[in-house]
C-alpha cells in the first residue's frame, strides 16, 4: 500500500514513474480492483423548505441537498439509511527499455464512484406517496505516458503526461402523489451530463541512499477540468421546464508524496509514504448557456466549498517466502477534505476520516507474476448529528508477463 520509495513494478506510473527506471527489459500488467461500498447515512437524504436567501442557497449547495419540500406537511427527511455500492475499477499498463530511457504507459481509474439511492416516505397530513430517487455517476480514467532515466546509479528522475477523461451524470427525481387529492400532485425531475478533458503534469524522483534505503517523492501538478454538457430541470409545481448547454469547471488538486522503503533484511521489505492534497481550490463553478434572467433554477453559479487539503498515511510491509511465493500487508488512514460534519452525506461523500488494511499474496513462475490483496475499508463522519459511516471489502487481482 505504500510504494513510493520501492516502485519496483509497473505501477511505478502511477505512483513514483522514476521507478520504471528498475525495470528491464519490457513487459505489460492487468489489474482489477473490486469495491464492495456498504453506506449509512443515519440522516438519510434531507427534504427541506426552499432556500430563501442566497446564503442558504450556497449552504444548500455544500452540503449536496437535492430535494425540496413544497408542503409544510412534508417531513424534512427520507428515511432509507444504507446502501451498497459495488465498483469495478480496472487498470493495465506496460513498459519497455530504449537508448537508455524507459518509457512507460498506462490506463488507470484512481478517481471513480457512483451512489444509486431511492426511498419512498408519506405525507403524514393526507397519506400522500413520495416517492425519490438520486443516482450520480463520476468517473475519471487517466491516460499516463511516462519517460525516466537514471542520472546516477543511486539517482533517477521521471516525469509523465496525465490525459485526465472525466465523465459526470446526475438524475435525480422525486414524485407527490396523492389519490385523494390529486390537485396537489408534482413532479419534480433533474438530469445532468457531461464530459471533459484536462492535462496534469507528474514528476518523481527515486534516490537509492544504501542498498537496504530508498527514498521517492512525486508531485502531480493537478489542472482545472473544463467539462461542458447538457442539464435538464422540469417542477411542476413551480412552474419550471429548463434545459441548458453549460460548462463547468472543476479544480483537480495538486498532490505530493514521499515515500520511503527499508531492507532490515534481504526477504524483508517495509515501506513508509506520506501524500497531501490541496483540495482548497474545490468549488462549484458552472456557467449556463442561456440567460440568467430565464432562468429560476439553471442558474450560474461560482460557491467554494471551503474543503481543506488532506493528508495521507500508508505502511507496508513484503516478505519474500522464496523465489516464488511473496507475501505482504498494509495500513493506511486518511483524513477527508470535508471542513465541518453537516457536509458529509450521501450526496456528498459517505465518509470522511478513513482506514484500511489490507493482506496480500504474489506468486511467480517463469515471466508471469500473479498477486491478489484483500483490503478492508472502513470512514465514518459525525456519528452524534449526521452520522455518516461506511464499510468497504475490497479485492484487487493483479497479473504481470514481463520479457
Amino acid at each position: 500500500m505504500a510504494f513510493i520509495g520501492l516502485a519496483d513494478d509497473w505501477t511505478a506510473i502511477y505512483w513514483n514513474p522514476a521507478g520504471i527506471t528498475q525495470l528491464e527489459g519490457k513487459g505489460f500488467g492487468l489489474v482489477l480492483y473490486n469495491m464492495n461500498d456498504f453506506s449509512k447515512d443515519n440522516d438519510s437524504v434531507s427534504n427541506l423548505d426552499l432556500p430563501a436567501t442566497e446564503r442558504q442557497a450556497q449552504q444548500y449547495i455544500k452540503r449536496g441537498e437535492v430535494f425540496n419540500r413544497i408542503y409544510p406537511s412534508e417531513p424534512l427527511r427520507f428515511e432509507r439509511e444504507w446502501i451498497t455500492m459495488p465498483f469495478f475499477q480496472p487498470s493495465m499498463g506496460g513498459y519497455f527499455n530504449w537508448k537508455g530511457f524507459n518509457f512507460g504507459a498506462s490506463l488507470y481509474t484512481p478517481l471513480g464512484n457512483w451512489l444509486a439511492w431511492d426511498d419512498t416516505v408519506l405525507d403524514p397530513k393526507n397519506n400522500a406517496r413520495i416517492d425519490a430517487s438520486y443516482y450520480a455517476l463520476f468517473l475519471m480514467p487517466i491516460l499516463n505516458f511516462s519517460v525516466a532515466k537514471k542520472i546516477t546509479s543511486n539517482l533517477s528522475l521521471g516525469t509523465g503526461l496525465n490525459i485526465l477523461i472525466s465523465n459526470i451524470r446526475y438524475d435525480i427525481d422525486k414524485d407527490y402523489f396523492s389519490s385523494t387529492q390529486p390537485e396537489l400532485n408534482y413532479a419534480y425531475d433533474f438530469e445532468q451530463e457531461g464530459r471533459g478533458i484536462g492535462l496534469e503534469g507528474v514528476f518523481g524522483l527515486l534516490w537509492r541512499v544504501r542498498p537496504w534505503l530508498s527514498i521517492g517523492a512525486v508531485y502531480r501538478t493537478g489542472d482545472s477540468l473544463e467539462i461542458e454538457g447538457d442539464a435538464f430541470v422540469r417542477h411542476t409545481a413551480l412552474g419550471i421546464n429548463e434545459s441548458s448547454n453549460y460548462t463547468q469547471r472543476l479544480p483537480i488538486p495538486a498532490t505530493w508524496g514521499i515515500g520511503i522503503a527499508l531492507k532490515p533484511f534481504k526477504k524483508l521489505t517495509i515501506t513508509f509514504d506520506w501524500q497531501r492534497s490541496d483540495w482548497t481550490t474545490m468549488k462549484w463553478d458552472f456557467n449556463y448557456n442561456i440567460a440568467v434572467e430565464k432562468m429560476k433554477m439553471l442558474k450560474d453559479m461560482n460557491v467554494d466549498l471551503d474543503w481543506r487539503p488532506t493528508n495521507r498515511y500508508r505502511v507496508g510491509m513484503e516478505w519474500k517466502f522464496n523465489d516464488s511465493w511473496t507475501f505482504r500487508s498494509g495500513y493506511f488512514q486518511d483524513r477527508g477534505a470535508y471542513p465541518s460534519d453537516d457536509i458529509a452525506g450521501f450526496t456528498t461523500t459517505p465518509y470522511d476520516n478513513e482506514w484500511g488494511v489490507s493482506w496480500g499474496i504474489g506468486f511467480k513462475k517463469g515471466p508471469w507474476q500473479f498477486d491478489a490483496r484483500f483490503e478492508w475499508l472502513q470512514g465514518d463522519r459525525g456519528r452524534e448529528r449526521y452520522g455518516v459511516e461506511h464499510y468497504c471489502p475490497t479485492f484487487e487481482y493483479a497479473l504481470t508477463r514481463a520479457f
